[in-house]
């Protein structure tokens, strides 16, 4: 049996929208963004792939040809505007229908209502956690997650996919790639330490705060 080619991954383009809802329902079934439903899910992501604040990449499942995993990455949170004033029909409909469906979205909404407006659209994302991080060198990217179909796990994707969102966000002007990890997901931990991130535990124990800046992955950090 010849060895199996190695995960290659891409940026997104707007004809994947429809594997990628797919996959972003399989991998998190429980999170408000699949709780809003599959035609939201194509519509996001196809913003997702044509937004030059959002950085998008995935990997082809080296058997069969298709979309393996996602990993998503946005340099402003006003991306989330965006998505809803390009598509006011399908936000609507789709927040209709999760509130009557999805605990998650219900939660989401309410935690929405609740919170003071923090800045102004178009800012930077930075991590709430104040962990003392010194302040980055220019733009702030907040990944938001990263996924892998479970037939496609343990063959590298994710390694390829997080390596493939910081040469892209950093091309784009990010100087830091910023995100949560849970505290029990020592799998993650371990994958982003291995590609050279740093890890520091959030305040209150809940979740570690990993990041990455440019001039770490410029020079070679591992």
């Amino acid at each position: 049996m010849s060895p199996r080619p190695p995960p290659k991954a891409r940026l997104a383009r707007p004809d994947d929208a429809i594997s990628l809802a797919r996959l972003d329902a399989l991998c998190f079934p429980d999170t408000y963004l699949a709780g809003l439903g599959q035609r939201y899910l194509r519509h996001f992501y196809r913003c997702a792939a044509t937004d030059p604040k959002a950085v998008c990449v995935v990997v082809e499942d080296p058997d069969s040809g298709g979309v393996g995993g996602v990993a998503l990455a946005l340099l402003d949170r006003a991306f989330y505007k965006r998505v809803v004033k390009s598509g006011l029909l399908v936000t609507a409909w789709a927040c209709l229908v999760g509130v009557l469906r999805s605990g998650a979205v219900r939660r989401k909404l309410w935690q929405t209502l609740r919170r003071r407006p923090r800045g102004q659209p178009g800012e930077s994302i930075t991590d709430d956690a104040p962990i003392g991080l010194a302040p980055a060198a220019g733009p702030v990217a907040h990944y938001v997650h990263v996924g892998v179909h479970p037939a496609c796990r343990r063959r590298g994707l994710a390694r390829c996919l997080l390596t493939c969102l910081a040469e892209q966000a950093f091309a784009r002007g990010a100087a830091r790639l910023i995100s949560p990890i849970a505290a029990d997901n020592v799998a993650s931990q371990r994958l982003h330490e291995s590609l050279g991130w740093n890890l520091r535990m959030s305040p209150r124990g809940t979740h570690f705060v990993t990041w990455l800046d440019r001039d770490e992955a410029a020079g070679g950090k591992t």
